[in-house]
């Protein structure tokens, strides 16, 4: 499921047949989601439910429907649960940032459920940008404040609130 996932949006071919069969490799992930592989620690697992993840948000990208998304949700959901960014900080900033990827994704309707899904993914940028290192992850950490600059950006447009717009641009200027 995870090679599957890696090429399948980026292929130049038969995307819908990649789609085809990162479904069923997808089905196999089950037992991997509900306990770790004897001999894994929980950093591992978290990597391993991640990459779950990861796959379940390609399916998305390659047409699997919105479940796909909201199942990519629950992996990243699952990882962070593992692990804290003391413990594990890199696994758990890539599980954070994919997870509020996923919220973001998840804020594109004009529905209260995703103004909810974009504040939720501003939070989860924010939690990134306050935990990772300036100078020991510069990309990273500039990366954080982009997306949660854009996700406040897009949360301005919708409510018409200028404070949005002000940490946005607070924020901006960090990244630079």
């Amino acid at each position: 499921a995870g090679a599957l996932a890696a090429i399948g949006p980026t292929f130049r071919g038969s995307r819908g047949r990649i789609a085809e069969f990162l479904a069923p490799a997808l089905h196999g992930t089950k037992d991997f989601i509900q306990a770790p592989p004897e001999g894994l620690n929980e950093d591992q697992h978290a990597t391993v439910l991640t990459t779950i993840g990861n796959a379940f948000a390609a399916h998305f990208r390659l047409g699997g429907g919105a479940k796909k998304l909201g199942n990519a949700g629950a992996a990243y959901k699952m990882a962070l649960k593992k692990i804290s960014s003391e413990q594990a900080l890199e696994t758990w900033a890539v599980a954070q940032s994919h997870y509020a990827s996923v919220l973001k994704a998840q804020g594109d309707g004009k529905t209260e459920e995703a103004t909810e899904a974009l504040k939720s993914a501003a939070v989860a940028y924010q939690k990134i940008t306050e935990t990772l290192s300036r100078v020991a992850h510069p990309y990273d950490w500039a990366l954080a404040h982009i997306n949660h600059d854009l996700v406040l950006y897009r949360l301005s447009g919708r409510s018409g609130r200028a404070a949005y717009l002000q940490e946005a641009s607070k924020s901006f200027e960090e990244a630079l």
